[in-house]
């Protein structure tokens, strides 16, 4: 399929060609606020849960903290699960925040990346172009000079009939 539609063929070329810069940054930021949240989250809810004697349905454990960083992360926000605690929802709350700001950060640079593509891509074409256009000169030269010689031949022989 990729063959055939160009847009699609340069996203697999920039998606591959980014793999190990922007993609691993992105995965790597996002990996650690889930995690750094997740701890905090299980830390205030749990214990002020278990204080207060009020459901701490969701953050139970770290793990299943995680899905409330996750969603909460990816903007989407189920809303199934919610902190209870003021300390829960300033972290919600920063989370919200942080994940807007990663989600930016990875627009920026996957929009430098394709930039940066189309900009090789045109300088490639470029050379490309210039290459043809000399060696069509260089062409276009040494048939001038075939022509120089036999025109050259031909007038000599012409002199050398006129000369008899």
């Amino acid at each position: 399929v990729a063959r055939h539609s160009r847009l699609l063929s340069v996203c697999i070329a920039v998606l591959t060609k980014v793999w190990h810069s922007s993609i691993v940054v992105i995965l790597g930021l996002v990996l650690a606020i889930v995690v750094v949240s997740s701890s905090m989250l299980y830390l205030v809810e749990y214990d002020r849960c278990q204080q207060l004697g009020v459901s701490c349905k969701g953050f139970e454990s770290i793990p299943h903290t995680c899905w409330f960083a996750i969603s909460t992360l990816t903007t989407v926000g189920y809303g199934d699960v919610i902190p209870q605690t003021a300390a829960g929802k300033v972290i919600a709350i920063a989370l919200s925040i942080v994940a807007v700001m990663t989600l930016a950060l990875a627009g920026a640079l996957f929009s430098y990346d394709f930039a940066e593509h189309f900009r090789e891509e045109r300088e490639w074409r470029r050379v490309e172009l210039e290459i043809s256009f000399d060696s069509g000169r260089d062409q276009d030269f040494r048939e001038l000079q075939d022509l120089a010689r036999e025109v050259r031949g031909t007038c000599d022989a012409l002199i050398a009939r006129l000369a008899v």
